[in-house]
């Protein structure tokens, strides 16, 4: 989002080896260091769940969000635990207190959530929030593992696994996960369960059931289309859905290079651009491409470009700067997996890099201690820490590098004005500007150009870039639709 690019960067380029980061805290406008939520909208906005507020960053400046104790618009309790939008882009945010709904546009929070009075029940701590096909909004509780349902239409709010006779009593909830269809999975120490026409369905037995499935689920995964994986503490599952599952594949280590590396998984994450699954496991990382069927492992080794151990944690692809971020167990900090790219010869060089907090380098991230990761939409990194606030980094270089006119450069600009910039996931960039549209390479040469009026037009308004496919124009004389890949 152009919001988020503004706060840091200006006329910027991609830096793929230069990792510094832009920390922000307290001083900056956020209401406490720790950050244990971290959640982007729609929009674009970033959402801040500290121990003492909700922080919404909307790319110029943090609104604090906290309890006031005779103001039922306000957000209910200060202690965030999770972030969720719902389908009418409706933010819920859960608390050691409660639930609240939080209207974008007002600016105004709800507590539409009420248990019935004498139940013994209270809706606090909530670990995870979803929402189903029908609009229901699913909570999964940190401190009690209970599972509600929450129904907008007809005001009730049902606990899934507090009686008996639930199917998931007593069970332990491990993932509360939402399909690009809006179906729920429960993964749970027993096994795998999906929720269908007003019930839970166990996956491990039964018809269309599978024994794999009573494995304990670690982690869930949207893939390609209607795949599901499901990582357990034995291996891996690729699931064929269509709000049920049609087809079950399995994946256990075995003693060949192209198998998974260890059975027990941590975490999983799905690269929609290159179509392929990330696994981080008790003892390193496999990489899958469905495709060719193989696994690609990386495992601590005695050399100097190496993981620094093979239990991964939680990881992410950031898929706008083909960078692997991740934790581990037993290190503080945070890692990064970084593959050189040549724009004309492809793929190079593989190289891992570990970051820890330096008191001396006020450019390093933030703290240690590390709780939350992600990427936004723009393709930035931004990490919460438990006591010390964020630490943001720009796959573009996160500091002002200037590229001006020169006549005597034959291969810089061609014009000082610029109206609009867009980057490609090589880190080339699109320029459009006084002369027309300009391609620059990440060192700052024009690798290509297109005078204004060859395209027909007098002068470039906005730039937006799909897929690295197609770059979009919009001009004082129409819109333009350019394939970069036919230049047509």
């Amino acid at each position: 989002m152009k919001t988020i690019f503004q706060l840091f960067v200006s006329s910027l380029l991609l830096g793929q080896s230069d990792f510094t980061f832009r920390n922000i805290s307290v001083e900056d406008g956020l209401s406490e260091s720790t950050v244990k939520v971290v959640f982007e909208d729609h929009r674009g906005f970033i959402y801040f769940g500290t121990e003492n507020g909700l922080d919404i960053y909307d790319g110029y400046k943090f609104r604090n969000y906290q309890m006031h104790s005779f103001d039922e618009a306000s957000i209910l309790g200060n202690k965030i635990s999770s972030i969720y939008e719902d389908s009418n882009n409706k933010i819920w945010i859960g608390t050691v207190l409660g639930m609240s709904k939080f209207e974008p546009d007002t600016r105004r929070f709800s507590r539409p959530i009420e248990l019935e009075p004498g139940a013994g029940r209270a809706i606090r701590n909530p670990k995870t929030i979803a929402e189903d096909i029908n609009g229901n909004i699913w909570i999964n509780l940190l401190d009690n593992n209970q599972l509600f349902q929450f129904s907008a239409t007809k005001d009730t709010t049902v606990c899934m696994n507090c009686e008996k006779n639930d199917i998931l009593f007593n069970a332990d909830i491990t993932v509360l996960y939402e399909d690009k269809n809006k179906t729920i999975w429960l993964g749970t120490d027993r096994g795998l369960f999906y929720y269908d026409l007003n019930e839970i369905i166990f996956c491990g037995s039964g018809r269309g059931g599978h024994e794999f499935l009573q494995n304990p689920i670690t982690t869930i995964e949207q893939g390609e289309k209607n795949t599901l994986w499901v990582g357990t503490t034995n291996g891996l599952a690729e699931l064929k859905t269509t709000n049920r599952i049609e087809e079950a594949l399995f994946y256990q280590h075995e003693p060949n290079e192209n198998s998974i590396v260890s059975n027990f998984i941590n975490d999983l994450d799905w690269n929609s651009k290159k179509k392929e699954l990330w696994v981080a496991t008790k003892n390193g990382l496999s990489q899958y491409d469905p495709k060719s069927e193989t696994f690609h492992n990386t495992q601590v080794t005695p050399y100097a470009n190496s993981i620094i151990e093979n239990d991964i944690s939680e990881l992410i692809i950031a898929e706008k700067s083909n960078k692997l971020w991740f934790t581990t167990e037993n290190y503080p900090g945070i890692n990064c997996r970084v593959v050189e790219k040549d724009p004309y010869f492809g793929e190079l060089d593989t190289s891992f890099t570990h970051f820890e907090h330096d008191k001396q380098d006020a450019k390093s991230i933030a703290d240690n201690n590390i709780s939350t990761f992600i990427e936004d939409r723009a393709g930035h990194i931004w990490i919460g820490t438990r006591e010390n606030g964020i630490s943001f980094y720009s796959f573009v270089k996160p500091k002002f590098y200037s590229i001006k006119y020169d006549a005597e450069n034959e291969w810089g600009l061609k014009n000082d004005k610029i109206f609009s910039i867009s980057t490609l996931s090589s880190g080339y960039l699109w320029a459009g500007t006084g002369f027309g549209l300009e391609l620059l390479s990440p060192d700052g040469i024009r690798d290509y150009d297109m005078e204004k009026s060859n395209l027909g037009i007098r002068q470039i308004l906005d730039l937006e870039i799909i897929n690295d496919d197609v770059l979009w124009a919009a001009t004082s004389d129409g819109v333009l639709r350019i394939d970069l890949n036919t230049d047509e």
